[in-house]
């Protein structure tokens, strides 16, 4: 919140309850991260063919699963989706919910 990044509103359901959103800054900065990150990467993955990304991906994926087999918190960075909440994403079904599910079903922060 003190970068700007976040915004807080008062819940119309809930007077105790503050709901937080990305504030237009927050929003800006993480489109400046999507469009850097796409700058990077397609230079990179334009050198291989369609299958083969395919096969990284799975692999990428399975890696992190993995990972999340021996991690014993349920919630936490998703190394899949990256909070994109993916339907049907395999580490939501390791750990029994996706960890970002708060973000599609937010729950007001009380003070």
């Amino acid at each position: 919140e003190r970068f700007g990044l976040v915004v807080r509103t008062p819940s119309e359901g809930d007077r105790r309850a503050i709901l937080l959103a990305p504030s237009q800054k927050g929003r800006r900065l993480v489109q400046k991260y999507e469009e850097l990150k796409t700058a990077r990467l397609i230079p990179v993955l334009s050198g291989f063919g369609e299958e083969e990304l395919e096969q990284f991906a799975s692999m990428l994926e399975r890696v992190a699963v993995a990972l999340l087999r021996q991690e014993e918190t349920p919630r936490g960075f998703c190394m899949r989706c990256a909070a994109y909440i993916e339907t049907g994403c395999p580490v939501g079904h390791v750990r029994g919910a996706c960890p970002y599910d708060f973000v599609r079903h937010p729950v007001a922060e009380t003070e």
